[in-house]
């Protein structure tokens, strides 16, 4: 009697999820959580803490300037710090913004930045930098950490927690949309946002103002 081969158990393949190097065996991600809106300052915050540097103090006045020209021109703190005096037109009220990407835009001075601008132009020591040190060696780049910490330091005397340069550019986009004479992409020229889709997030801030005008059509 001949006997019969034997079969031999052939391993199962391996699913292609499951391979190494494979991108799709990674355990798939739960669902994304919602963006949080931006939260922002209130003009009451605002204008708290724009009084809470010292005037008379050139450091107060410096300070003052670096806030307002984040809360009212929406810059970055990176945008602020590289500014240089040719940077800022008094005469035709622009500033000239290099952002992100090396991506040149221009945002208009409104009259209450141009105040505080004029006196720190007036106090400023000589330096490449528009915003620089005060104490000696004067003239310095100020460093966006020391930036971060300063901002910290007066909204927390201005009775605001936690606060940072970003808010300060939070709240001035939210402002802007808030705007009717301003459209969304012109807004999104200003901040130097990349994608519409980003300014788009600001629009929370105009529904009070719609229900309002929703409650008025009855």
């Amino acid at each position: 009697m001949s006997s019969q081969p034997t079969s031999i158990p052939q391993p199962e393949p391996t699913p292609a999820a499951s391979r190494p190097g494979n991108a799709r065996s990674h355990t798939k991600a739960g669902p994304r959580r919602p963006q949080r809106l931006p939260r922002s300052l209130t003009a009451d915050e605002q204008q708290a803490l724009l009084a809470q540097p010292n005037g008379r103090a050139a450091t107060g006045v410096r300070d003052r300037a670096l806030l307002a020209i984040m809360l009212r021109a929406g810059l970055r703190c990176a945008e602020a710090l590289a500014l240089r005096q040719r940077d800022i037109d008094f005469a035709s009220h622009r500033l000239r913004v290099m952002g992100k990407g090396k991506k040149e835009r221009v945002v208009p001075i409104d009259p209450v930045l141009e105040l505080y601008l004029l006196e720190w132009r007036d106090r400023r020591p000589s330096g490449e930098r528009f915003f620089n040190t005060v104490r000696a060696p004067a003239g310095r780049p100020l460093d966006t950490r020391a930036i971060r910490r300063m901002v910290k330091r007066r909204g927390l005397k201005a009775g605001i927690d936690d606060l940072h340069p970003h808010l300060c550019r939070h709240t001035c986009a939210t402002v802007w949309v808030s705007r009717p004479e301003l459209e969304l992409h012109e807004v999104q020229l200003l901040l130097g946002h990349a994608r519409l889709t980003t300014t788009q997030r600001y629009l929370h801030a105009s529904i009070p103002s719609l229900v309002d005008k929703f409650r008025t059509f009855s």
